[in-house]
């Protein structure tokens, strides 16, 4: 239930599209964690050493969850599947009061393997306020930064649900950001 409310959660933060930037677009993103896109469960199961969470079926996605680390910090990872093909995987870290710190970690994680980010959106990290409000319910933005693929992205950013601050780093196959959060918006009728 957590990976439904941290998809919901990134992808009600989306309500403009982004410009891309033209640089090069030819590069491409090979997997995830060493997993290569369109693997099925079992296979991630069979090859994935980290600690397993739990598995997770809704919103048209299946996910396998462990926990484990990036660029040295503790976080929960998701494999996300469509008709049993790994299409994302994301890194969902809870920081407290190490933020600050741990978001640029990352941050210089992904620019020593891919470079600079194609995109920033929201504050950056080194404002004096890195938090957009959202709603008066408690929900808020921060600083958001993308890397382009030509066949999908990573994206790297913060958000905050009244104190409980979440940072997310997502990797994607086959879609742009754009249409990556059209798509994961939930239609109300």
């Amino acid at each position: 239930m957590k990976l439904a409310f941290a998809l919901i959660l990134i992808s009600l933060s989306f309500s403009s599209i982004f410009p891309q930037n033209k640089s090069d677009k030819n590069k491409l993103l090979k997997g995830f964690r060493g997993v290569d896109w369109g693997a099925t469960k079992h296979k991630v199961k069979s090859v994935v050493k980290d600690y397993y969470l739990q598995s997770f079926s809704g919103f048209g996605i299946e996910a396998l969850s462990y926990k484990g680390r990036i660029a040295g910090i503790e976080a929960r990872i998701d494999y996300n599947f469509k008709d049993n093909k790994l299409v994302d995987g994301l890194y969902s870290i809870n920081p407290n009061s190490s933020f600050h710190k741990d978001f640029k970690v990352l941050r210089n994680f992904l620019i020593e393997q891919y470079g600079e980010p194609d995109t920033k959106a929201g504050p950056d990290i080194d404002s004096s306020s890195v938090w957009i409000k959202e709603n008066n319910y408690g929900r808020f933005r921060g600083p958001e930064l993308y890397w382009s693929f030509k066949n999908g992205f990573i994206g790297l950013h913060a958000s905050k649900f009244k104190d409980d601050i979440t940072i997310t780093v997502i990797y994607v196959e086959g879609k742009t950001v754009e249409e990556f959060y059209k798509e994961s918006l939930i239609q109300l009728e």
